[in-house]
């Protein structure tokens, strides 16, 4: 194609900007209906959630309360004490979601005070548990008309409020579906209009600009940076304060797959995955507020075939450097190491979780006889919790008083040898029963031979020796 004089091509440039102009306010037009949806209507998913988890943990508190008013114990006051922060949580933030809708404000006041009349209820109950000790007077109480009303009242509230908000998000779908039509029309009849006279002016101005800048910019920055960069195994990119790639080192083809022309006019945050751009836009901000300092990062990189790997490395803010003017990344690939880490973590999870409930009883003592760890299983034996055992008790507190003698006795031994084997005693539980159990412990030395704990195991030997007494 010929290429036009600059008259012509200024002639023809600034007729496609009154084209597009024309096309820019018919578009905004088209769409201005939909800026008078309110913004909370985009919350409605996140209210209804709110207001489902307001109805689980309602009836987790009402489940723990009377489980406790049944066993008394204080371990099911943890999660109803949990399950009323999270209520008080959600309803929270269903307040502040729509509390500026007069015809719904009514509505969630109505809900929070029929779940603070529950709440009060339910801690009525715990309370005759507690100081009355009166578990029948409590169970009254929770199976009480008023208290089943109050739930059928919040669950009616409840649904109101959900029904409320799915159609409001249904409004905004269906707005969004008209605008959306009606923007698709207009550009493909603007388009339509002006498509060869666009392409006579990228063709004749822009392109041939555009070709000129870039020429110009590739060669001043890979004068300065060619040798540095070739001989690089990391990714290196220069990037312009608007997030647009200037340069990349040709590093970038072999760990994403991008040649070096096609990274050219990316944006840096088209690079990371979307889960992480979030925290890339924060970091890339404040980077451009501190010119010279140095910022760690770590991010999920996306390949040119979309799959990703983690790549952690360093960026400078240099764009106050004459010579540079651009923000300094460089790139490492260290999906193995987090894949690695990742791979530690769970198995320390999974041995955690082995020990803690292995069919027999674990613990470590120290020097001292106190115990320093002990697993669930044991605790649920003894009927102690972990408070009340590690740092305080002994282990020849839980020993019945028979057996004692023999077990001073065995100490020498012990210390002597660092093992013992099938040593046969009763502990005693909490509640004053006892469990026939079998010991086998060793004993874990420093370097110097000093005793630092023991490894010791508790079996139950109750089908040995008859049924546990009380």
């Amino acid at each position: 194609m010929k290429l036009l004089d600059r008259k012509q091509t200024v002639f023809i440039f600034g007729l496609a900007i009154i084209l597009i102009t024309i096309n820019f306010v018919i578009s905004i037009y088209s769409t201005i209906h939909l800026l008078s949806i309110p913004d909370y209507v985009s919350n409605s998913h996140l209210v209804i959630y709110d207001l489902e988890a307001t109805k689980s943990e309602l009836k987790e508190a009402e489940n723990t309360a009377n489980s406790y008013t049944i066993t008394g114990d204080d371990d099911y006051l943890i999660p109803y004490n949990n399950s009323i922060t999270h209520i008080n949580n959600h309803l929270s933030e269903v307040r502040k979601a729509i509390d500026d809708i007069a015809n719904v404000k009514g509505k969630i006041d109505t809900l929070s005070q029929k779940v603070a009349d529950k709440i009060k209820d339910l801690n009525n109950a715990i309370t005759i548990r507690q100081e009355d000790d009166d578990y029948v007077a409590a169970e009254e109480f929770l199976s009480s008309d008023d208290l089943k009303q109050d739930t059928e009242d919040i669950d009616a509230q409840i649904k109101y409020l959900q029904a409320y908000e799915k159609d409001l998000y249904e409004t905004l779908d269906a707005h969004v579906k008209e605008a959306k039509n009606r923007a698709i029309r207009t550009f493909i009849i603007a388009v339509s209009s002006m498509a060869v006279l666009l392409f006579i002016v990228y063709f004749q101005f822009i392109e041939r600009e555009q070709k000129i800048r870039t020429e110009k910019a590739k060669r001043e920055i890979e004068n300065r940076f060619q040798t540095i960069i070739e001989h690089s195994s990391d990714v290196i990119m220069l990037v312009e304060a608007d997030g647009k790639l200037l340069y990349v080192g040709p590093s970038i083809t072999d760990h994403l797959g991008y040649s070096v022309d096609e990274s050219y006019g990316l944006l840096v945050f088209d690079l990371i995955h979307k889960q992480e751009q979030f925290k890339a836009r924060r970091l890339f901000k404040e980077m451009l507020d501190k010119p010279g300092d140095l910022f760690p990062f770590l991010f999920r990189i996306v390949h040119k075939d979309t799959s990703w790997s983690w790549m952690e490395g360093v960026a400078v803010n240099l764009i106050n450097n004459l010579n540079l003017k651009a923000i300094v990344l460089n790139l490492r690939d260290v999906s193995e190491r987090i894949k690695y880490e990742e791979e530690l973590n769970q198995s320390k999870v999974e041995i955690e979780g082995l020990y803690n409930h292995a069919p027999c009883g674990y613990y470590s003592i120290n020097k001292d006889f106190v115990f320093v760890k002990i697993n669930d299983t044991m605790l649920s034996w003894i009927g102690h919790t972990r408070d009340e055992v590690i740092g305080k008790m002994k282990i020849t507190d839980l020993i019945h008083p028979t057996y004692l003698p023999m077990i001073f006795s065995s100490i020498d031994t012990f210390i002597k040898q660092g093992y013992i084997k099938n040593l046969k005693f009763d502990i005693v539980r909490k509640d004053g029963g006892t469990l026939p159990v079998l010991l086998n412990s060793t004993i874990i030395h420093d370097g110097n031979g000093n005793i630092v704990v023991t490894r010791s195991t508790l079996i139950d030997n109750t089908k040995y020796r008859g049924e546990t007494t009380g």
